[in-house]
């Protein structure tokens, strides 16, 4: 049978080998803190008690220890398992019949921890749920549900202020959606709404409904606060808006500055400043093919790699796990050096799930040096240990994704609709792969209306390089959902 229940565990050492209540529970709770020194002490007096009170051979008893053990690691009592089945039922209903209202409902529940909300959002967006960045005009404070997507909460932006976000939505309720940066600064309270909430707004992309772009209306918070300033001034001594004729008229709108707009990287880099992750789109987007391909591990997964490490330490008390690849970007780099007078560095790291920490040692320090910058897109191989649920790398190598792509990188497949392809975008397909003629296997699995099923072609025309050129125009095409990479 399969253990369910604590209780159960408890039963079994008694009724097989002999313990006592109290017995039963000093082996329970070893088990669950599992000390691997008691529990070589429990499994000694398990296998000696099934011996004299079952009579049951040693490997039986050791089969039927092991049984107990496997499920203790994460087992409960009846009434905590209980009452927990029933919650695990409705969540999963929920999750599965009304899934945008159940994860806006998780993500507002997680606002205030941004590594558990980093989390749930990619979780959303593996059940291809679609999450919609801040809006001045449509977010509300917490997350909702807008058209089936889900709406980001302006809560959920640092430096906001939950206060300021209640202004803002009010004064939108009541002289409906915003045009413009001056809309905003003539109807919200300003004694609330200052300078810095509409910096946060704008850095997170909530400003983006507004007349201009990002780099515009971030550079116009302070005038259009000024601008507010006089306007609620003069509405106040009850001066009418005479658009500029008169000297104690209000004169028209200024003008957005004049600037150029923001580049996705930076767009990125602010975003990921004032939210602690990216919601627009992420710097590893364009590298999501070399993530799948070759990395092992991802940093959101710490309960994940702390049984890894455990079953490689075979329980010997040691917390540093085998060898793992993770693909992320560097958000942080501090250089400092041993007490022995050796360089050592530590960076931050950033994948799809969330965020570790990465130690370069000087053994290692020399050779990667050149690679060991913030905003850099690299994989990195290491020892893996977790602490307090964070993740942190010991690097044995760091590898930039141009070296992954030239060195590491041996085909290319490519996942085609025969119904959905244009003759027009194959042309485009075949010339990118003329400008790109490397050592890569090409291959296309193919999806026909004749085919019985998918079935994998290799192409006799072209071997590939998988630049970036070759690998934004693949993805321009086909979809970065439809390109696998494989190597060694």
């Amino acid at each position: 049978g399969i253990a369910v229940f604590q209780e159960q565990v408890m039963q079994m050492a008694r009724e097989l080998a002999g313990f006592s209540l109290g017995e039963a529970d000093i082996l329970r709770r070893a088990m669950g803190k599992k000390k691997e020194k008691l529990m070589r002490k429990q499994r000694e007096k398990f296998v000696a008690g099934c011996k004299e009170e079952n009579d049951i051979d040693e490997d039986e008893a050791n089969e039927l220890f092991d049984i107990i053990n496997e499920f203790a690691g994460y087992g409960f009592n009846k009434s905590h398992s209980a009452a927990y089945s029933l919650v695990a039922y409705q969540t999963a209903y929920l999750k599965a019949h009304y899934p945008s209202e159940f994860m806006a409902a998780a993500m507002t529940n997680e606002m205030g921890n941004t590594d558990k909300l980093s989390k749930v959002l990619e979780e959303a967006r593996s059940m291809d749920l679609e999450v919609l960045p801040p809006s001045i005009n449509d977010s509300k404070s917490y997350f909702t549900v807008q058209d089936g997507k889900i709406r980001f909460g302006l809560a959920a932006i640092k430096n906001a202020g939950e206060k300021a976000i209640d202004k803002i939505i009010e004064a939108r309720e009541e002289d409906g959606p915003f045009e413009t940066i001056f809309d905003v600064t003539k109807n919200v309270d300003l004694s609330t709404v200052n300078k810095r909430t509409l910096e946060a707004l704008g850095e997170a992309g909530a400003l983006d409904d507004l007349e201009g772009h990002r780099g515009q209306l971030i550079e116009s918070v302070g005038m259009a606060v000024e601008e507010g300033q006089r306007y609620q001034t003069e509405q106040m001594r009850n001066q009418t808006n005479m658009f500029g004729e008169g000297q104690s008229g209000f004169e028209a709108d200024p003008s957005l500055p004049s600037i150029d707009s923001w580049p996705k990287s930076k767009r990125l880099k602010h975003e990921h400043d004032v939210l602690g992750f990216y919601v627009s789109g992420h710097p590893l987007d364009e590298y999501r093919a070399e993530a799948d391909a070759f990395a092992t591990a991802r940093f959101g997964e710490p309960d994940q790699l702390e049984q890894v490490i455990e079953q490689a330490a075979g329980g010997d008390g040691r917390n540093r796990g085998p060898v793992r690849t993770f693909c992320g970007i560097i958000t942080e780099v501090n250089r400092n050096t041993t007490r022995s007078g050796k360089p050592i560095a530590f960076a931050t790291i950033e994948d799809f799930t969330g965020q570790g920490e990465m130690v370069c040692f000087s053994s290692v320090l020399d050779r990667i040096q050149p690679y060991l910058k913030v905003d850099n897109v690299v994989l990195v191989k290491g020892n893996v240990e977790v602490r307090g649920g964070t993740v942190k790398v010991i690097a044995k190598d760091v590898i930039p994704m141009w070296k992954v792509r030239e060195q590491m990188v041996q085909e290319v497949v490519l996942h085609v609709d025969l119904d959905q392809v244009m003759p027009k975008e194959l042309q485009e397909f075949k010339s990118l792969c003329e400008r790109t003629t490397g050592n890569c296997t090409l291959y296309f699995d193919v999806d026909a209306p004749e085919l019985r099923g998918r079935e994998r072609l290799r192409s006799r025309s072209y071997v590939i390089e998988p630049t970036a050129e070759f690998m934004k125009g693949a993805r321009r095409l086909f979809g970065a959902d439809n390109i696998s990479l494989k190597g060694n």
